[in-house]
């Protein structure tokens, strides 16, 4: 059966194509004789055209074309001259008026269309404002005799079609012809040469076409019903499933499974890995929090760790709140721990912990969260404003810790709390040591067991402070310093950049003022954007110098970035300074929430006049992915904390690999910070770091 087909298919092939090569050879002869007739016709149209355009006569090609349309296949065409030089007699010959008698005056064409230019006193010619030239042209001159003058309009045509051309043109031989002076188009009457061939030969094509055209229908009816409408239904529906899974969301099995064999196959394992999927990232999610919640807490207690007090205390800072620090501290707390053994210290540790956080827990009107350092030291962030209320507090807390000297055996009047009020002017290190200074004064009372800073002492030395900072801006009185070298990784390495730091000194008592310090001052009392003015234009001056080719971070306040009249300088500056190119404009991490908007509309101005961003101290705690992306940093320089022990902490390896890969696809460089050990600059070069900051 195999055989006779191909056979019969075989005697078909064969019979197909004897008729096609007799209908080949046929169709040529016909073919070449109508070509040469056409070429002939060709070449008189060509003459045609050439004696109009030298003449500049578009009637007498007109007149020429009337007897060849009806003795030659001309059908018809159309012919633009692009010759535009005229006789001034054609004028007056298009005006009807005697050249002998009248004479031509002023010439004008309308200005939208052109203008015209005299060729000495004989002639003229069209300039025209557009390309192509229009069609035709209407022209005004004046025509006059010794004692008449008249205002004559005449059309000047550059196109014209002659024939019966039908709109359909692909039924006929077309043939463009390209001249400096003209463009000709003509068609032609195709020659018929279906009449020379045979009945059987019209009858074969009209056969195979309706085969093909059937067969043609058949599968194109099939590939659409049987297969591509299905299969485009599954797809989409595929389609929608990722989608949904790619915004976070879990996708639900359709309803409709595809009625194709393997798109069901696909839908099923689609449907078995995105359930995989979202179990594998759950897991993650919640390894992830649990390794990020323990990175915060202390294991014994579960209350957070000092970690995260620190981090607390910096928001403290940009939020600008009111409140009180405590520090207390089991004291003798290693001879107990030699009398009872650390299984009872943990549980005496543990107890208290969980007193203090149900106290607080239990009472709403108190703001306060307590913290655990290590051993026996403790603090607490208190947010109250007056003094009376935390010791009032601290008295009930005493009062209810007592209980557990009775239970543990544990030391009487033991514990011991020291309170400090938030200085808003101070840095985190200064706040903690006068937290543990006030402990200090409570060790040495026999009286009581805690002691609370007084609020109004501080009050005092903030208000002299305040005058100190307001006479450093009135008389520009610092000089610069620079720290935070960063290198990049050849050898011998490269300085790439410097933070500024201005060196601030009190006038009165000639102590030095942390920049930390100053800054807040400043900005509190409406001077930040006047220094911070005053300090770009002083490191500017260093580097105009020769001194620093290097680039220079500035670090910036939120009272400055966001400050309308300093963003207006900045961007003067930007734009006309050569060496403003040098400045890298920085921003701690943990300050950008607070102020997100302010600071992703100093981003866009940044990016606008070319300037550069670095956004330093970065934690994915203080910052995320979703809202570090759109401000596009031109630098990230991760906190200090990263690279503690980088070796060994493989929380910490995975955290910075994390930020890496969320960034790759940006133009973003990275920088470490306090980086000590010189082992892992080959691993961070190999993660693609842009430098290192000792």
């Amino acid at each position: 059966m195999r055989a006779k087909l191909i056979l019969g298919a075989t005697l078909v092939l064969l019979i197909v194509l004897a008729m096609l090569l007799r209908y080949v050879d046929l169709r040529a002869d016909l073919t070449r004789t109508a070509h040469e007739e056409h070429l002939k016709v060709y070449k008189t149209l060509e003459a045609f055209a050439t004696q109009a355009a030298q003449s500049n006569r578009l009637d007498l090609f007109r007149e020429n074309m009337a007897a060849l349309l009806a003795l030659s296949p001309v059908v018809g065409g159309e012919i633009t001259l692009h010759k535009h030089r005229y006789p001034l007699e054609m004028l007056l010959e298009k005006a009807m008026l005697n050249p002998r008698h009248w004479s031509v005056g002023e010439i004008t064409l309308d200005a939208n269309v052109g203008s015209i230019e005299k060729q000495g006193t004989t002639a003229f010619s069209f300039v025209f404002r557009n390309s192509p030239a229009p069609s035709h042209v209407n022209v005004r001159f004046q025509a006059h005799t010794a004692s008449i003058t008249r205002d004559m309009l005449v059309v000047f045509s550059f196109h014209d079609t002659f024939g019966t051309l039908s709109s359909d043109k692909e039924t006929f031989e077309h043939k463009q012809l390209q001249h400096p002076d003209f463009t000709l188009e003509t068609y032609l009457q195709k020659d018929d040469i279906l009449p020379a061939l045979t009945k059987e030969m019209r009858r074969f094509i009209v056969t195979l076409l309706a085969f093909i055209f059937a067969t043609v229908l058949l599968l194109a009816l099939y590939l659409t019903y049987a297969i591509k409408r299905p299969a485009r239904k599954a797809i989409a529906t595929l389609n929608g499933q990722i989608s949904s899974v790619l915004e976070g969301n879990v996708s639900k099995e359709p309803q409709e499974l595809a009625s194709i064999k393997e798109m069901r196959e696909l839908q099923h394992n689609t449907q078995k890995l995105i359930k995989h999927f979202f179990a594998t990232l759950n897991e993650l999610n919640v390894t992830r929090d649990m390794l990020q919640q323990k990175e915060i807490s202390d294991e014994l207690t579960g209350l957070p760790n000092k970690k995260k007090f620190e981090y607390d205390l910096k928001h403290m800072f940009v939020a600008n709140k009111e409140g009180f620090i405590v520090y207390l501290k089991m004291d003798k707390i290693g001879l107990f721990t030699k009398n009872h053994g650390p299984q009872t210290v943990d549980a005496l540790i543990e107890n208290f912990a969980h007193v203090v956080k149900k106290y607080f827990n239990t009472h709403r009107d108190i703001d306060a969260t307590i913290y655990r350092f290590f051993g026996g030291e403790f603090s607490i962030l208190l947010y109250e404003k007056e003094t009376k209320r935390v010791e009032a507090i601290l008295k009930e807390i005493i009062d209810l810790t007592e209980k557990l000297s009775d239970k543990y055996y544990f030391f009487d009047n033991a514990i011991y709390y020291g309170a400090t009020p938030f200085n808003a002017y101070a840095s985190i290190e200064s706040i903690t040591q006068s937290a543990q200074d006030a402990f200090e004064v409570a060790l040495k009372d026999t009286s009581k067991n805690y002691f609370v800073s007084d609020a109004s002492h501080q009050l005092e030395l903030n208000q002299k402070l305040e005058k100190t900072v307001q006479d450093i801006i009135a008389r520009n009185d610092f000089v610069l310093q620079y720290l935070d070298d960063t290198y990049d990784f050849s050898l011998p390495p490269e300085l790439l950049m410097q933070d500024v730091s201005p060196l601030l000194i009190d006038s009165y008592t000639f102590e030095s003022i942390p920049s930390g310090t100053f800054m807040s001052v400043a900005e509190k009392l409406g001077l930040i954007a006047d220094f911070e003015k005053a300090l770009v234009n002083k490191v500017l001056e260093q580097i105009q110098l020769g001194d620093l080719s290097h680039s220079i971070c500035i670090t910036l306040s939120a009272g400055t970035y966001s400050h309308k009249p300093f963003l207006s300088w900045l961007g003067t500056l930007l734009a006309s300074n050569p060496y403003a190119k040098q400045l890298i404009f920085s921003v701690p991490a943990y300050s950008i929430t607070s102020n997100y908007n302010d600071f992703l509309n100093f981003s866009r101005f940044l990016h606008e006049y070319n300037g550069a961003l670095l956004i330093q101290k970065y934690t994915l705690e203080d910052l995320s992915f979703e809202k570090l992306i759109p401000i596009e940093p031109h630098y990230l320089r991760l906190d200090k904390e990263y690279f503690q022990d980088f070796e060994k902490n493989t929380l910490k390896q995975r955290s910075v690999k994390k930020i890496i890969l969320a960034i790759q696809n940006q133009q973003i460089r990275i920088v470490a910070h306090g980086v000590k050990d010189d082992r892992i600059l080959d691993t961070l070069e190999s993660y693609g770091f842009f430098g290192i900051c000792r």
